[in-house]
């Protein structure tokens, strides 16, 4: 026999921008959901009603299912994965959300991979103003953070607006003065140039890349934001380029 809560938490994986609304809203929220729960027989998550016969077992799985949620935005990685999931509608309701855990929880208690990683989504979502408000925000407060300051450029490239391209031109620039070995960051500065139209600058930034990366990323030259630079730049350069990354990828395979 399945319990109310067992009911509640399938309601719920239904739908996973909801998880990622309620684990928030979990976190934030603590108190008020408490005295709230003792004051409900139903609940309604995602549009279905459950019955909360046992209102502390309920309230703990919430409480474990919110700590798994933010347990794995805080993981990187899986922002991309959850990006898939989500639409422009489902990111402007999370950008709402992300204010709401910002005042609400106190500074200290603060997940801040999690809270990178759920801007990146925001963002990636179509609403990069948002979220690039918000890592101003963390900047104030950690301004020499290099991985806000990393994913702060990479928003303003992902954008495409005219002004936010020479703005993470840029902050590229200062960061390659920082970490000048850091291949990610210099990847990402060869995709602004390339949208920026130095395509030969561009070509001249992926031939630094040392051969660990292209071992790792053997398709990196098929992001999209590098075609223009590859077909525009020398073609000396680039066939001798893709060679390059060919021969390295065999040798790693």
């Amino acid at each position: 026999m399945r319990m109310p809560g067992d009911l509640v938490l399938q309601g719920l994986i239904s739908s996973v921008f909801w998880l990622i609304v309620f684990a928030i809203a979990v976190l934030a929220f603590r108190r008020e959901l408490r005295g709230l729960l003792r004051s409900l027989t139903t609940l309604k998550v995602a549009g279905a009603s459950f019955v909360l016969s046992d209102r502390k077992s309920t309230l703990e799985s919430y409480a474990v299912l919110a700590d798994i949620l933010v347990d794995v935005l805080s993981k990187p990685e899986a922002a991309p994965r959850v990006r898939e999931l989500l639409t422009k509608s489902n990111g402007a309701q999370l950008a709402k959300v992300l204010v709401k855990y910002e005042d609400e929880v106190p500074e200290e208690d603060w997940n801040r991979e999690f809270l990178k990683n759920a801007a990146r989504v925001v963002g990636w979502t179509g609403h990069y103003d948002v979220s690039l408000k918000f890592f101003d925000r963390l900047l104030k407060k950690r301004k020499d953070d290099t991985d806000l300051l990393t994913i702060r450029a990479d928003l303003l490239n992902d954008s495409g607006l005219a002004e936010n391209l020479a703005k993470a031109k840029v902050e590229f620039e200062k960061l390659l003065e920082k970490l000048p070995n850091n291949p990610w960051v210099r990847f990402s500065y060869a995709t602004n140039l390339s949208r920026l139209g130095d395509h030969e600058n561009c070509i001249t930034q992926l031939d630094l890349l040392p051969t660990s990366y292209w071992q790792q990323r053997p398709k990196a030259l098929e992001n999209r934001h590098l075609t223009v630079a590859l077909q525009a730049a020398s073609r000396d350069r680039v066939d001798a380029l893709r060679n390059k990354v060919e021969q390295l990828s065999r040798k790693s395979s």
